[in-house]
């Protein structure tokens, strides 16, 4: 939970972070949850579970954190868009330029 906020997720994701933020158990979720979230935790129950949940996990991780530096990007070149000062300009191409290589430097994946 240290990776992962319902901040990060929206519609049935951030639900199901909001109530294990809370404590809620599995059986909490299935009685108290919305009918989209309850269907996705049946529909994810159908599937092969030879997979590794410490590898899905893994990955959604690297996925979210992926999305948090591509919103900071958009956020950082909204900025330069509005900024009229020529070093506040540049300070702020360092920064999605140094996102950019981290990004790269990692394959594209965190």
């Amino acid at each position: 939970m240290d990776k992962l906020s319902s901040n990060d997720f929206e519609n049935c994701g951030k639900e199901f972070l909001d109530f294990i933020e809370n404590g809620y158990d599995l059986s909490h979720i299935l009685e108290n949850g919305s009918e989209e979230l309850v269907d996705l935790i049946k529909l994810t129950w159908n599937f092969d579970y030879d997979i590794e949940p410490e590898k899905v996990f893994f990955s959604l991780i690297q996925s979210v954190e992926r999305f948090r530096k591509e919103k900071e990007i958009k956020k950082l070149r909204k900025l330069l868009n509005s900024t009229v000062d020529p070093k506040e300009k540049k300070e702020i191409m360092k920064k999605i330029f140094e996102i950019l290589a981290t990004l790269k430097k990692r394959g594209g994946v965190f």
